[in-house]
């Protein structure tokens, strides 16, 4: 079976589904599919009126109860595995929902949204992409060496440190100002090494 000959809905129920429920995720208790959760805007033109397309989640993913922690974006394999971020995206903030998936069936982007009143976005990129953070989640993920996942169990288990929304903010300056001196030393580096190679030039055409 060709898996580009399937249609997104095939894509959903042979592998999206599938790898929900080996990831833990209880189907029926979890997991709402083709999610109607706006009203298409209405359309007017002269005496006319129509009502536009419905905003409409493929997969929302429950917590608990009413309580929505995730989206998923599904298309067929014809596209691109990010294909639907920013469609993702937009329906995660009016809903705000904290993770955003896409899936085409082989692999799957994921998007940590963070709320603004408690997180700062800045810090949590700075933290995530920190190398304690990705040495720990490379440590616990699993799969074969074509896709690796990590578990919403794994997640869930992980323990983060989210200090008080103010030094979150003066740790991100802290890093930016060092970023800043770090290029600038960088740059001089760069400058240097040029010079070098400048007068090394120069006395290749003395001698």
């Amino acid at each position: 079976m060709n898996k580009q000959n399937l249609s997104e809905r095939d894509i959903c129920t042979k592998y999206i589904n599938p790898a929900l429920q080996n990831a833990g995720w209880d189907m029926h208790k979890q997991v709402r599919e083709e999610v109607s959760f706006t009203d298409g805007r209405i359309i007017v033109q002269g005496k006319l009126h129509t009502r536009g397309k419905r905003k409409r989640a493929d997969y929302i993913l429950y917590y608990k109860p009413n309580k929505p922690i995730a989206i998923i974006e599904a298309k067929d394999n014809k596209h691109a595995v990010g294909d639907g971020m920013q469609q993702a995206l937009e329906y995660a903030e009016i809903l705000q929902i904290p993770f955003v998936f896409t899936s085409n069936g082989d692999s799957h982007v994921t998007v940590i949204r963070s709320f603004k009143k408690y997180i700062s976005t800045d810090y949590l990129w700075i933290y995530t992409a920190s190398p304690l953070i990705q040495n720990l989640v490379a440590g616990r993920v699993s799969g074969s060496t074509k896709q690796t996942e990590l578990g919403t169990g794994t997640i869930k288990a992980m323990e983060f440190s989210l200090p008080p929304l103010e030094e979150q903010k003066a740790i991100v300056a802290k890093v930016n100002s060092l970023m800043a001196l770090c290029d600038q030393l960088e740059q001089e580096v760069e400058q240097n090494a040029k010079q070098v190679e400048d007068l090394m030039q120069s006395c290749k055409v003395v001698f």
